[in-house]
C-alpha cells in the first residue's frame, strides 16, 4: 500500500540566503479564510476574541496574539493562521480551510524594501507600511499578501500553485540588490 505524507509548498524552494537577506518558509498548523456574513461582522469578531483573543482585524491590518495570526486579506475577508477556527464561526461566517493552499514566507534583512520595491506597485517603506498592516496586491504577476511583521520582516503568502514563481522572483531581486548594495560600497 503505498503511504502519502504531507509535503509543504516550500520544500526544495526554500530557505534562501544572501548577504543580510533571507526568504525562509513558515509553515503554520491551519490556514482558514473567514468570511463573515452580510450584517454579522461584529458576532466574528466577537467570536475570535474569545478564541484568539483578537476581534476581527481592520482593512489593511493585520493582529497577533501567541500562536494566531489575523492578516486582512481583501473586503470583508481575513486569513486566520495558526488555530483551527472555532466551530461557532460557521453560524456567522463562511470558513474555508487553505491550509494547504498557501505558501507563506517570511523575507527578513536589512534592504528588503528594496527587493520588494523591483516586485511590487505597494509603496513598503517604513513610513508608509508599519508593523501590522497589510495589503493585497502582485509579486511581480503573482497574487500576494503583504504584512509587515517586524522592523526587518515581511510575511508575504502567495498560492501554492505559484509557489516556484515567486520565489524564483524574489531570489533574482534578493540577488540584484545585494549586488547593487556591494558595488555600492566599492
Amino acid at each position: 500500500m503505498t503511504e502519502l505524507a504531507a509535503e509543504y509548498p516550500g520544500r526544495n524552494l526554500l530557505p534562501r540566503e544572501v548577504g543580510s537577506l533571507r526568504l525562509s518558509e513558515v509553515v503554520p498548523a491551519n490556514i482558514s479564510l473567514i468570511m463573515p456574513f452580510e450584517g454579522a461582522e461584529a458576532a466574528v469578531s466577537e467570536i475570535l476574541t474569545k478564541a484568539c483573543g483578537m476581534g476581527f482585524p481592520k482593512p489593511n491590518r493585520t493582529s497577533s496574539k501567541k500562536n494566531a495570526r489575523l492578516v486582512w486579506n481583501g473586503l470583508s475577508c481575513a486569513l486566520l493562521l495558526g488555530p483551527p477556527p472555532d466551530k461557532a464561526l460557521r453560524k456567522h461566517a463562511a470558513v474555508v480551510d487553505k491550509t494547504d493552499g498557501w505558501l507563506v514566507m517570511n523575507l527578513t534583512g536589512s534592504g528588503l524594501t528594496g527587493v520588494l520595491a523591483r516586485l511590487t506597485p505597494l509603496d513598503l517603506r517604513p513610513a508608509h507600511f508599519r508593523r501590522g498592516h497589510a495589503s493585497v496586491s502582485l509579486l511581480g504577476h503573482v497574487p500576494a499578501v503583504f504584512s509587515k511583521i517586524g522592523a526587518e520582516t515581511f510575511q508575504i503568502m502567495v498560492p501554492r500553485s505559484m509557489a516556484r514563481t515567486a520565489t524564483e522572483d524574489l531570489w533574482r531581486a534578493m540577488k540584484s540588490c545585494t549586488a547593487q548594495a556591494l558595488r555600492e560600497q566599492d
